[in-house]
């Protein structure tokens, strides 16, 4: 039951902080730095910034 209950709260931050992500993005900075950047940050991350702007996708 804990752990179920630890996996939501998990869960429910990660969702937060995603959506956070999202919102405070800038578009064109990101485009310019992401050739260097991309390389820098976590998987999770990563999946974030392009997911919000497709056309980092390799």
């Amino acid at each position: 039951m804990i752990s179920r209950s630890i996996s939501s709260s998990v869960w429910q931050s990660q969702a937060r902080m995603r959506d956070g992500l999202c919102r405070f993005l800038n578009r064109d900075i990101l485009l310019e730095l992401w050739p260097v950047r991309h390389k820098l940050i976590s998987k999770a991350i990563k999946d974030v910034r392009e997911e919000a702007f497709p056309e980092l996708r390799p």
